[in-house]
């Protein structure tokens, strides 16, 4: 009984579901996983712990790594058998996909260069008696350039889904002219297929988050375009010299609420970003007519 228990409460956090469908393709290590599931690394190992003791899960040093993976199911039938089911399960769950969907991009190799690169700069910018170090012409016209670009606040009712897509690809496609931002009327939670439709071509909105208008502060936007009808209707008014657009794209969710899979539901989503894309390309030029 105690191992039954021990098994399925194993089972009962989201998260650790989520460490079980990533080690399905490939085993890591805890760095990858906090990556993954943007988890601070105390947390993340104890969740392996739990997985651990419950005979889900074996860990194995690899020089100055500990790779995870799953077991075979030999120290506890109950998980054996679950470790079978979920290899089946959840494969249409978008959060999943979507998380999946990331893994390729994740690796130690890289997560280790990038921390040593940031260490790096904090140690070089709290040297002691270090002389302030004058911008070059190249900052200077870095800092102008910057200056120069056209802010852009793309709005739609929830920021969950239109206006994270349309921030994500202009950031892609325009960051060289464009310096683009998004919110909604009334904030929601970033859509998982928005995320996995991006994700498709290449694009990583996975750390967006939804925002309101408000919490962006003080910024003078050039201008706010709107990309559906109720945050048309809606836009509160703007100071100054910014500008309102309204470019109207379908509601990729409500399209796709009678859909039976990820697999029609998805079919949406990319329509739509396509749609979004296309109207990118044409940016800034198109804000004018």
């Amino acid at each position: 009984m105690n191992q039954f228990v021990t098994v399925m409460k194993a089972l009962s956090d989201p998260n650790r579901v989520k460490i079980i469908k990533m080690l399905q393709h490939r085993p890591m290590c805890v760095c990858e996983i906090h990556t993954a599931l943007s988890m601070a690394q105390p947390a993340v190992s104890k969740h392996l712990k739990v997985l651990e003791n419950a005979g889900f899960v074996i860990g194995r040093k690899s020089g100055l790594w500990v790779n995870y993976s799953l077991s075979n199911g030999a120290g506890s039938p109950y998980a054996a058998m679950l470790l079978g089911a979920l290899k089946h399960w959840l494969q249409d769950d978008s959060e999943i996909m979507a998380l999946i969907s990331r893994l390729p991009q994740i690796h130690h190799q890289n997560i280790s260069k990038n921390k040593a690169t940031r260490i790096k700069t904090l140690h070089t910018a709290s040297d002691v008696g270090s002389p302030l170090q004058q911008p070059s012409d190249t900052d200077e016209n870095s800092n102008r350039n910057q200056k120069q670009k056209l802010k852009i606040l793309f709005l739609c009712t929830g920021n969950t889904c239109r206006s994270q897509i349309a921030e994500g690809l202009t950031r892609h496609l325009k960051s060289d002219v464009i310096e683009p931002w998004s919110a909604g009327i009334d904030p929601g939670t970033v859509n998982p297929l928005a995320i996995l439709s991006m994700a498709e071509i290449g694009i990583d909105i996975s750390a967006y988050q939804s925002k309101s208008i408000e919490s962006l502060g003080p910024i003078d936007f050039d201008y706010v375009v709107t990309l559906c009808d109720h945050a048309n209707e809606s836009c509160p008014l703007f100071p100054g010299k910014t500008n309102r657009r309204h470019f109207g794209f379908d509601d990729p969710p409500a399209l796709a609420q009678n859909a039976k899979s990820v697999e029609e539901s998805i079919v949406h989503y990319r329509r739509v970003r396509d749609e979004i894309r296309e109207m990118v390309m044409n940016l800034p030029g198109i804000l004018n007519n």
